[in-house]
């Protein structure tokens, strides 16, 4: 049987291919647009037919995996499609998955290398031939090692002569094997004496012993000639300091001193650093090297110890350094006093001769500069010696060391503790708690340590900072920090980062990948099981309805997790997920109180720009209520530092209300449209009139409660009419804000393309004509409309005009309220002829169903980069109309000016508004109707947002103690609320016999299923009735929405030809017995019920009063 090509690559011992998961994270940073291209040249190779079912990156994968066309070991095609989409980035990214970069970089400085040297006029020498293992007869069990302690604390002050550093890097380069299991695990304990190896005492140069002073391991301590003894403490432990580990074998000790300061070279490429390091190197004694990783180029000095191991005789190394500053001295003795293990094969009486070994020590980017390597001119030792027992090292050694050659092999470790293949790689401990294993220091702001402060100590609490200052960064901090703790305490650590959208998780993952090792963080959305990411990966970025799934299904335990940070922890209130998340957590927290495992639940951070006042207006009632929700301490803002945040963090140097006249209340359109909606007025309720003038918000508000009552009445006509006074009250409301064909275009795609029924009523038919006669006359008005009769976008146009003449780099975004707003005004900025050659406008709204006017996630990330490449780009755009999803948490870099167009939300959203404009010198306006209710709104946000400012000055005045007081008193009433609330949907849910209730349409009461037959499936409510689907009209779509446990792959109507209610989308099951059915809407349904007059209409099924069954996947 032939091996399939994609998992012949798989190392030995692993479970998943990395070059399949490679191509999965390949795929996630597909956009749109580069599948297409991708799709596109891929036409000669493969069938046309095929490539028109390709969604994904993944599903092009496997197409050509199945035609043998790319593999592990032939993986040209993917470079050709990568660079055919202009995408180096994932071509670099797939590089670094699959370790290619590294055969890459590791080939680059040989040959860099090779150039330096031949430059230099040195003449080559011949690569080391290592021995077959068949000419090395038998090893040493277990494996010998010689360890050489140099104190000190200084640096290394210069490097080793170009002549030495040229050898140095043709030795060759070998590959580290474990000393023991400790250092296979990546332990950050040193090597640990075995069963079998013999303890050592301290012994004088004369042979006569010394007390013992080790903890662990009784070693000798050998005093060199000359020297007074040092007290050396022998605990096998590592430190601050730098410990390496080294084949060691009798050679000369001036040879050892080559070795000493080659090694030296190779570990402190950066020998201008002030932060020492810690790093282990080591060799197996084959001669088959060291393994250095995390920077191995950028650690620090062996101001420490430097450990070496010895093995069977090898061939010497020829060439000598010189100039160097050794300590070991002429004659071959240790200068001072050096700890030697004692070994059955070495004569008590030796002077310290070790076998000879050549040493492979790759100095990857060594400077040609000499070193003073802690190695004496005289080839003494100048610090003490330990030497860990050896069959082949007399036991009253004193430190004559052989000849030796160095080489040493720096390949990096991402991650030691993860990694697959049996050695310990150099291993860099952390200095402070922002040292990140991939090299990069995180150089977080003082005031960013301020805010982390409270996180380091593992304390719960909420950072309230500016939006721009770097919370995530901050958050991402801690994280690091925490994650270290616990694997250098070799415990298990699970964090989970949550976004308020959707479109944030990517964004967040990239934030979080910048400082932590690769393949520890990873973003997931609801398409994948977060219980099996959670096992691959230590954080992961997610929506918090994604964490309640997995809760709520029992696959996930809080317990199971070390932190949870909640990004926008403002919405932590009323039912939003995150409440509900930190609902389960106060539940869980109250009924572990006094217990032993009280403190396992995970970390709490919270991060917000601005925390808002509640619905009471009682700012710091609202806080303390916040506060509790989220389990916190305290609420954590920049005190200390407030200067160097106001460095970094500029409010807009202009902050303008433009307040404008509305239209003129004689406008023809306007009169004409109302007049077409009294009539309809007149066919459903005679003479009663409207509560509110038509063209407003309190218009519709009352239209949707005079539906309501004629659902629950079975009164269809009053339905439809209402359903169709809505939609022309909307066009009333955008032709205020915009031009009359945009009303004219909503109403058109509403009325007549939106999902028209086959057959209509009489009541619609009506309404329609209604319409038709006027449709000429409006549509003869909007073109003889100009730009001057409408008052906002005249605004609009001539603040455009002026921040883009001003600064023809500038971007701006304009945020709008709903979806069908942004649409017309792209069009109308597209359309605009004094805005043509400033502006290159792009959209971007919420996702969804792309009919519905909704976005991608592909088509969000897409126009997120087109803007930040601004107007001179490929693709770019200089401005962005938006809905609020680019008000909140979108990292939308270098904005000049945000103009929120009529559109006012709460003094969060103000807040958050403000702070998308990033850009010095940035502009922020409003444009609004003069005496309207959204200029009311704005400045009660105003007043509103001084509040906050006040309770977190009052909240900080309240002693520690106090504050947690009362803190724990509300938890225990919100837990008391949680409890009576989950009591209360369990008696409503018994209030009646499912088999009593019938659920209806909404509109014609046609009947949907009987209550019996309804039961939840997963997240879904279905209906378990045969005949349903005989009842209803599916509308497929073309291609389904792929989810983690279902696809969409259509909508279901109501069967009555005559009603256009949808009942939800269609869905197939992916998991347990195959099934497609639809998931039902409450909202599209009404409940006929024994005893209660009329219909009833729940807002939720978990409202419901009858019992829903639920049935596992």
């Amino acid at each position: 049987m032939s091996t399939s090509p994609t998992t012949s690559g798989a190392q030995k011992g692993q479970i998943l291919s990395p070059f399949l998961k490679a191509l999965r994270r390949i795929s996630d940073g597909l956009l749109a647009k580069d599948l297409t291209a991708m799709k596109f040249v891929c036409q000669d190779c493969l069938p046309e037919g095929r490539l028109e079912e390709v969604t994904t990156g993944i599903d092009l994968f496997k197409l050509l995996i199945q035609k043998q066309l790319l593999s592990e070991e032939s993986p040209d095609i993917l470079y050709e499609l990568l660079s055919e989409a202009e995408r180096d980035d994932l071509l670099k990214k797939f590089n670094k998955l699959t370790g290619l970069d590294e055969q890459i970089k590791e080939r680059a400085a040989k040959d860099a290398t090779k150039q330096q040297h031949f430059a230099m006029g040195h003449t080559p020498q011949q690569p080391i031939r290592h021995p077959e293992p068949h000419q090395l007869g038998a090893l040493p069990s277990p494996q010998p090692f010689v360890r050489i302690a140099q104190q000190g604390q200084g640096n290394v002050q210069s490097m080793l002569n170009q002549q030495a550093a040229s050898r140095v890097h043709q030795e060759g380069i070998s590959v580290a094997r474990p000393v023991n299991d400790n250092t296979a695990s990546g332990s950050n304990t040193g090597r640990r004496q075995a069963p079998d190896e013999t303890p050592v005492k301290r012994v004088a140069s004369s042979g006569s012993s010394s007390s013992q002073s080790d903890e662990e391991t009784p070693v000798k301590q050998v005093y060199g000639s000359g020297d007074a003894a040092e007290g050396i403490n022998a605990a096998p432990t590592m430190d601050d300091n730098t410990s390496m580990e080294l084949p060691g074998s009798p050679t000369t000790s001036s040879e050892l001193a080559s070795s000493m300061a080659n090694l030296s070279l190779s570990a402190n490429t950066n020998a201008d650093s002030t932060t020492p390091g810690s790093d282990t190197l080591e060799m197996d004694s084959s001669g088959e090297g060291i393994a250095a990783g995390y920077q191995a180029a950028r650690s620090h000095d062996l101001s420490s110890e430097d450990i070496v191991t010895d093995s069977p005789d090898q061939e010497a190394s020829q060439a000598k350094p010189q100039g160097v500053a050794s300590r070991i001295d002429g004659s071959g003795q240790l200068s001072s006093a050096a700890r030697v293990a004692s070994n059955p094969n070495v004569p008590a009486s030796s002077t310290g001769a070790i076998p000879k070994q050549k040493l492979v020590v790759e100095a990857s980017q060594a400077k040609p500069q000499g070193v003073a390597s802690g190695i004496d001119g005289s080839g003494q030792l100048s610090s003490a010696a330990r030497v860990a027992p050896s069959p082949n090292i007399p036991a009253s050694s004193t430190g004559a060391i052989p000849k030796q050659s160095p080489v040493v092999n720096s390949t990096p470790v991402r991650n030691p503790e993860r990694a697959s293949f049996p050695t310990r790689r150099i291993i860099r401990t952390f200095k402070t708690h922002f040292d990140s294993r991939k090299g990069t220091e995180i150089n977080l702001r003082e005031y960013q340590k301020e805010l982390a402060a409270p996180g380091i100590e593992g304390q719960n609490y909420i950072i309230c900072a500016p939006t721009g200052c770097g919370k995530t960064m901050t958050a991402a901090a801690i994280c690091l920090h925490r994650h270290e703790q616990a694997k250098r305490e070799y415990k298990d650590f699970k964090a989970i980062f949550i976004v308020p959208l959707h479109s944030l998780i990517q964004q967040q993952t990239d934030a979080f990948n910048q400082i932590f090792p690769e393949d520890i963080v990873q973003g997931i959305s609801e398409t994948e099981n977060l219980e099996i990411i959670l096992a691959e990966y230590d954080v992961v970025v997610l929506t918090a309805q994604i964490l309640l799934n997995a809760l709520n299904r029992g696959s996930l335990h809080l317990t199971d997790l070390s932190m949870l940070m909640f990004d926008e922890c403002h919405h932590t209130t009323l039912n939003h997920p995150y409440n509900e998340v930190m609902k389960r957590y106060l539940a869980v927290k109250h009924g572990r109180e006094g217990q032993e495992d009280a403190d396992s639940l995970p970390q709490i951070i919270g991060l917000s720009a601005s925390l808002g006042v509640g619905g009471d207006d009682d700012a710091l009632d609202h806080v303390k209520t916040l506060a509790a929700s989220m389990d916190s301490v305290l609420v954590k803002e920049v005190r200390e530092n407030i200067d160097e945040l106001n460095q970094y963090v500029k409010p807009p140097v202009k902050n303008e209300i433009m307040a404008v006249p509305g239209r003129d209340e004689n406008d023809m359109f306007i009169q004409t449209v109302v007049g077409i909606m009294r009539s309809i007025e007149r066919l459903v309720f005679g003479n009663e009139k409207p509560s509110h003038e038509q063209g407003s918000q309190q218009y519709e508000n009352w239209i949707v409660l005079k539906k309501m009552d004629a659902e629950k009445e079975s009164r269809r006509a009053v339905i439809i009419a209402c359903r169709y006074l809505r939609e022309f009250n909307t066009a009333l409301i955008y032709y205020d804000d915009l031009r009359a064909i945009d009303a004219l275009d909503y109403l058109d795609e509403k009325l007549f393309h939106d999902d028209v029924p086959q057959a209509l009523t009489q009541i619609e038919k009506r309404c329609i004509a209604l319409y038709r006669e006027k449709e000429e006359h409006l549509r003869n008005l909007s073109m003889l409309e100009e730009l001057d009769d409408i008052p906002k976008l005249t605004a609009l146009v001539e603040r455009l005009v002026e921040c883009y003449q001003k600064n023809p780099d500038s971007r701006g975004i304009i945020l709008s309220k709903t979806r069908a707003a942004t649409t017309a005004l792209v069009n109308f900025v597209r359309e605009e002829t004094k805005l043509r050659g400033l502006v290159k406008v792009d959209r971007l709204v919420g996702q969804g169903k792309e009919e519905d006017g909704y976005m991608t996630d592909v088509s969000q990330q897409t126009v997120i980069r087109s803007f930040k490449e601004g107007k001179d780009g490929k693709d770019g755009c200089n401005l962005l109309i938006a809905t609020d999803v680019a008000q909140e948490g979108l990292d939308i870099p270098e904005c000049n000016f945000v103009i929120r167009y009529n559109f006012v939300s709460n003094e969060i959203g103000t807040v958050q508004a403000r702070g998308r404009a990033r850009a010095m010198k940035s502009e922020c306006y409003l444009i609004l109707q003069s005496g309207s209710k959204v200029e009311q709104r704005e400045l009660k946000n105003q007043e509103r947002e001084e509040q906050m400012k006040k309770a977190l000055d009052d909240l900080n005045r309240i002693p520690e103690d106090q504050f947690w007081a009362e803190i724990k008193a509300r938890q225990l009433e919100l837990i008391r609320k949680y409890e009576d609330e989950k009591r209360r949907k369990k008696e409503r849910q018994s209030t009646h016999m499912a088999d009593e209730v019938e659920v209806v349409c909404k509109e014609c009461n046609n009947l949907v299923c009987n209550g019996s037959q309804l039961i939840r499936k997963g997240t879904h409510f279905i209906s378990t009735d045969p005949a349903f689907m005989d009842r209803v009209e599916i509308r497929r779509f073309r291609r389904a929405q792929v989810f983690r446990d279902t696809d969409n792959t259509g909508v279901v109507f109501c069967g009555n030809q005559t009603c256009n209610v949808q009942y939800g989308p269609l869905i197939r099951y992916k998991r347990g017995v195959p099934m497609e059915t639809c998931a039902l809407s409450c909202k599209s349904m009404l409940f006929r019920i024994p005893g209660v007059q009329g219909l009833t209409a729940f807002r939720t099924w978990s409202k419901c009063t009858f019992p829903i069954d639920q049935e596992p996947y």
